[in-house]
């Protein structure tokens, strides 16, 4: 319904693995949505493959849907938190690249 089918990848994939299959592509983007499953510690090392494959372009940003008790850092990485809201029992945290 997007009409973007031509300018689509869809990868059937464990998150991690087609994260650095991206990375092997070159890939980069403008934003990268997260909404892992929750109380499985998957936020940190999701952005560790994000940081090694180099994946968010420059004034990107990466928006993180996660539980409340979830304490997201301010910096991590060459990541830092830029926003965070609360929606009823769950936090969206924002991260850009930090400048170097």
């Amino acid at each position: 319904s997007t009409k973007l089918i031509d300018k689509s990848l869809v990868y059937k994939n464990d998150s991690y693995r087609a994260l650095k299959i991206l990375g092997s592509k070159n890939a980069e983007f403008d934003y990268i949505f997260m909404d892992p499953p929750y109380n499985k510690d998957l936020v940190l090392s999701a952005l560790e493959i994000i940081n090694k494959e180099n994946l968010l372009k420059k004034e990107g940003k990466i928006i993180i849907e996660h539980e409340l008790k979830l304490e997201m850092p301010n910096e991590y990485l060459d990541f830092i938190k830029i926003d965070s809201r609360k929606y009823g029992d769950t936090f969206v945290s924002f991260y850009s690249k930090e400048e170097v």
